[in-house]
């Protein structure tokens, strides 16, 4: 532990324009931070989301902006056409310089632990080894040729440079643990699950019918609902698939999409979706909310959980889903999950027709529902709580600087 009792600086590298799963990770880390112990300074790569900003704020957190155009180094698919070699120059320059500048911010702010939130950004890790500070990088998904993020020069090199650039790795399942270790030591590689704010969902639990509102759905229906960027990493194509061959049997069942999709309908992606839900007849039985920040009051009215991401269980929002006390049903090709225990905390399926199948059994089974969504509550209230997640990352920042300062006094003799 640190026997220096001067708080140390924290710099969180990764805030942007939206919010998401990585960012209310960090403010609810951030939250139960010991301030004694550690002061975090957030540095937020543009303008940040409105309502982020005010979360911070009122936490007396303080944002260091820079709204500068900053590189996703990784490519959820590989491009290695002209066009993106033409611009490989300019991404290189971009990059170094926003590393940089970074780097002044960690000078000027004397920062102690450089803490990059997420894979897609290289800076943080860049200004941490220039200014030689310790470099903490957060990897939130199953990343490589196996994974969500791919790198257009390969695995090696992609996992090579996520090595040199880190002094610890934090994952948050060991799908995502198992798809580093092939090039780097378990040793630097630390498992700490997200966790929630239970009593959020608790405190709230009575509020009802918000949702239903929104669209005028009328208690006769049932909801089955997903949380997440419409996209097809997050399992879009998948969640309007199952909608479809359950609508076919049934007319009193809705599906629900709660996150950011009408405003980016201009995408290739969400532009299919919705030409599918046309085509297929589905206006009336799918909806999408928008961007919400009232997640917990939402799931309120909902039945059934549907975490349609292939191999995806390990994710925030199931954690959200089974606080609200709610069964959740999850794709795993391998039938494995961390957070799920089939037929106890939840449902395993491996593919989209086993998953419109359990649906369809799960709606006519209001106690079976009840039952496997309250053993979800219990399991999640002891096991993925912010407190817990916030203890196991101050424990690394111990060690993190404890070896650091070790280091610091064998090199002075």
């Amino acid at each position: 532990m640190q026997k220096n009792t001067k708080s140390k600086k924290i710099l969180y590298i990764g805030i942007g324009k939206h919010s998401g799963g990585p960012i209310i990770s960090l403010i609810q880390l951030i939250k139960n931070l010991d301030t004694k112990k550690y002061t975090p300074i957030v540095f937020s790569i543009m303008n940040p989301h409105e309502k982020t900003y005010n979360k911070l704020k009122n936490l007396n957190i303080r944002i260091v902006k820079q709204d500068i155009w900053i590189n996703n180094w990784l490519n959820s698919k590989l491009n290695k056409n002209i066009f993106h070699l033409i611009k490989a120059p300019g991404r290189f320059l971009r990059l170094l310089y926003n590393s940089i500048l970074i780097y002044k911010i960690i000078k000027k702010e004397n920062i102690d632990i450089v803490h990059s939130n997420i894979e897609l950004y290289l800076e943080g890790a860049i200004a941490a080894w220039l200014s030689d500070k310790p470099h903490i990088w957060h990897i939130r998904a199953p990343i490589g040729s196996q994974g969500a993020v791919k790198h257009i020069f390969g695995d090696k090199f992609m996992f090579f440079i996520i090595n040199f650039f880190s002094t610890k790795i934090i994952v948050n399942s060991h799908r995502t643990k198992n798809s580093l270790k092939k090039y780097i030591s378990e040793k630097k590689i630390h498992l700490i699950y997200n966790g929630i704010d239970i009593e959020d969902f608790v405190k709230n639990k009575h509020i009802k019918g918000k949702l239903r509102n929104i669209f005028g759905i009328d208690n006769s229906k049932k909801i089955v609902a997903s949380i997440g960027y419409l996209s097809e990493i997050k399992g879009g194509k998948e969640f309007v698939e199952i909608a479809k061959y359950v609508c076919n049997f049934r007319n009193d069942v809705v599906f629900i999409w709660i996150g950011p999709s009408l405003e980016q309908k201009n995408d290739l992606f969400t532009t299919k979706i919705f030409e599918y839900i046309k085509k297929n007849n589905l206006i009336d039985k799918i909806f999408f909310t928008g961007e919400r920040d009232d997640i917990n009051i939402l799931l309120n009215d909902v039945d059934i959980f549907l975490q349609p991401m292939i191999n995806g269980s390990w994710s925030r929002v199931v954690l959200e889903a089974m606080a609200s006390s709610l069964p959740v049903i999850a794709i795993e090709t391998n039938m494995q999950s961390e957070i799920i225990k089939n037929e106890e905390t939840g449902f395993l399926v491996k593919n989209v027709k086993e998953a419109s199948l359990k649906i369809l059994e799960l709606l006519d089974n209001f106690e079976k529902r009840k039952l496997i969504g309250e053993n979800a509550f219990k399991f999640v209230k002891g096991n993925f709580t912010n407190q817990i997640t916030a203890k196991k990352v101050m424990k690394l920042y111990d060690e993190v600087l404890d070896n650091k300062e070790k280091n610091e006094k064998n090199s002075s003799f």
